[in-house]
């Protein structure tokens, strides 16, 4: 049963990729393009079907008006249906031109997504309860997309890219749980209780791995941060509470945090310091003694807040009181 419902999703998904390709071929431009703004006028699959086709065409500012167009709907996601159903759309043109042939496009719909991510993830921070529902929603429709490419080892790279910041954003998606995160003053608290399976924290860890060894800079911070929220699953796993490949796994994230820690990356040195605190320990006790002087403010308040969870005292930024602290600790 199980099998025949994702073979229905899966021959839905499709059969809207085919109709997608049908009703571009029967579509006409606009000629020049109009403004988001305008668009937004527009009957939602129609805007898409044109920002697609613009964008696959590689017709001038057809990125950034997409981009645009997106933000925009994002930012009214609160108000009438039109706006999921452009967001909707949107995603589903946008995935499948992460396996055109050609780089250009392909990046572009990539970056598209990325931007679709990051601007959503403000949404889950807002008050308004029907804003943050709807774009949990949208978010986890990306998702079970991105999960489904397996058309070439390429188009695999870009969704595996896109997943790993998604799951930095709201990791308990990968639960299906509809849980929202919170936000404090300098990033997302912990955002869903981890489950004790060993199987999803196996996963979970996975996909944590994959995002260090991404080139991309995007991808590195959100693993960090998602390092951060498990962080005390991480210590459990590193002691072999989940199994064997899960402490593997965890000894190699622990390793690259306190790599990553030294990054030149002020972004990635900031987001490596918080998971450090949140994975404790006296490893990198020294270094974040160092970071103290750090040349970025954030780094230096991060590296404070991360030695205070260390060692549970507070000696603020006076770096001898907390080198002698750490020579009476070790």
């Amino acid at each position: 049963m199980i099998f025949k419902g994702r073979g229905e999703i899966t021959r839905t998904k499709l059969l809207a990729l085919v109709t997608f390709t049908t009703l571009i071929a029967s579509t006409p431009s606009f000629g020049d393009l109009p403004s988001a703004r305008e668009l937004s006028a527009e009957p939602p699959s129609r805007a898409v079907l044109l920002l697609s086709r613009a964008l696959s065409h590689g017709e001038d500012d057809a990125q950034e008006l997409y981009r645009e167009s997106i933000l925009l709907h994002l930012g009214s996601i609160g108000g009438d249906s039109s706006h999921m159903e452009f967001l909707s759309g949107a995603i589903d043109r946008l995935v499948g031109l992460l396996s055109t042939g050609d780089m250009v496009v392909r990046n572009r719909a990539e970056s598209l997504l990325e931007a679709l991510i990051s601007a959503a993830s403000t949404n889950l921070a807002m008050q308004e309860q029907l804003r943050r529902e709807r774009t949990f929603k949208i978010l986890k429709h990306l998702r079970g997309w991105l999960l489904e490419v397996g058309d070439n080892a390429v188009a695999e790279r870009s969704a595996n890219r896109l997943v790993v910041l998604m799951d930095g954003y709201i990791p308990s998606s990968i639960y299906g749980e509809e849980k929202i995160a919170e936000v404090e003053e300098e990033g997302f608290s912990d955002i869903a209780d981890v489950p004790a399976d060993p199987g999803e924290i196996n996963i979970l860890l996975g996909i944590i791995t994959r995002g260090f060894s991404d080139k991309s800079a995007e991808v590195k911070i959100s693993s960090i941060k998602m390092a951060a929220n498990l962080g005390s699953v991480v210590v459990e796993a590193a002691r072999g509470q989940f199994g064997t490949q899960a402490r593997k796994k965890s000894e190699f994230v622990i390793s690259a945090v306190s790599r990553l820690i030294r990054d030149n990356n002020p972004e990635i040195r900031y987001n490596a310091v918080r998971a450090a605190g949140e994975i404790g320990g006296l490893a990198n006790a020294e270094e974040l003694v160092n970071l103290l002087e750090d040349r970025e403010e954030a780094v230096r308040r991060a590296a404070v807040v991360a030695l205070q969870k260390i060692s549970g005292a507070d000696y603020g930024y006076e770096s001898s009181l907390w080198r002698g602290w750490l020579q009476e600790a070790q």
